[in-house]
């Protein structure tokens, strides 16, 4: 299991990391900002990306897109990660098919649950995953 962590908050991308090695995430990659995390998606096949929505330069909307324009990249699953709970915002970032939506200040132990929830994988002869908000 492979994942990108990109938020331009340090402490959010210790926390997240920190769960994903409690989880058992063997690779854990980071980046700092959009730019670096299509870098880095471009160069690696990742199983999730933790994204922060309001970065400088390529935001988490902009990011999230050009995951799901990529064949490669279908699969993927991407939990959004942002203070904003707008209800635009969120009706935006689900219209995209992200796995989940976390809000900050991130809770380690709400977090640890959705993340968990995400990298399951889905049960055979089930449903697809509810798209449903989770906070």
């Amino acid at each position: 299991m492979r994942a990108l962590i990109c938020d331009d908050d340090r402490i959010s991308r210790f926390i997240v990391r920190k769960i994903l090695e409690r989880l058992g995430v063997e690779e854990i990659a980071e980046a700092v900002d959009g730019t670096d995390a299509l870098k880095a998606l471009s160069a690696n096949r990742f199983d999730l990306a933790m994204i922060d929505l309001h970065m400088p330069f390529l935001d988490g909307f902009d990011v999230v897109k050009a995951v799901r324009s990529r064949r490669s990249m279908d699969g993927m699953r991407v939990i959004i990660m942002t203070a904003d709970s707008r209800e635009q915002v969120v009706r935006e970032a689900l219209s995209l098919g992200v796995s989940g939506y976390l809000l900050k200040p991130l809770k380690p132990d709400v977090a640890f649950v959705r993340i968990s929830d995400a990298l399951r994988p889905p049960a055979a002869n089930s449903a697809p995953p509810n798209p449903a908000v989770r906070m």
